[in-house]
């Protein structure tokens, strides 16, 4: 999906939908396909999904939906989701593109910025993809975040270990 392979997408999800019965896995992979339908323009077989994803998660992870909820023009769903869900060190990115998609750009940025204080992992792995909106990507406080980011990397003793072996490695 961050790649932008929305057919390899739904084919993917397909798979993992024949394998995946019930529960909140399932559910993931039903929001997975339901995204790739969205970005192909497909809001007609995405609906049913989101029904049946919202079945299969059993209250289980709810901030997932909040973007695609927005998305199939259910923004004031999108604000019961956010606000009954709570953020934590592994989901700040579903808030974050919840906000987003309820133009909340503030928020975003606050989230963003705590996720990368935290070490999210769910906001590490996207900060640098085309996954944020033209708005985000354009606000100077996006560049603030790559900065902060950036001086959290180099920081590190991980970081730091490995500089040196690579440098150690090129001589």
């Amino acid at each position: 999906m961050v790649a932008g392979k929305y057919s390899e997408s739904l084919e993917v999800s397909n798979r993992a939908l024949d394998l995946l019965q019930k529960g909140s896995p399932r559910a993931t992979a039903l929001l997975t396909k339901v995204d790739a339908l969205l970005m192909l323009d497909r809001l007609d077989e995405a609906l049913p999904l989101v029904d049946e994803a919202w079945r299969a998660a059993q209250g289980k992870n709810t901030e997932q939906f909040a973007q695609i909820f927005t998305r199939i023009g259910r923004p004031k769903r999108t604000k019961e989701v956010l606000q009954s869900a709570i953020v934590t060190p592994n989901n700040r990115l579903y808030f974050a593109l919840g906000y987003e998609s309820l133009g909340e750009i503030g928020t975003v940025f606050e989230l963003i910025r705590d996720g990368i204080q935290d070490h999210d992992v769910s906001m590490l792995e996207v900060m640098r993809t085309n996954i944020w909106s033209d708005p985000v990507k354009q606000d100077p406080r996006f560049l603030n975040m790559l900065d902060l980011l950036e001086s959290k990397e180099t920081n590190t003793p991980k970081y730091l270990r490995a500089h040196d072996a690579s440098s150690v490695q090129s001589s």
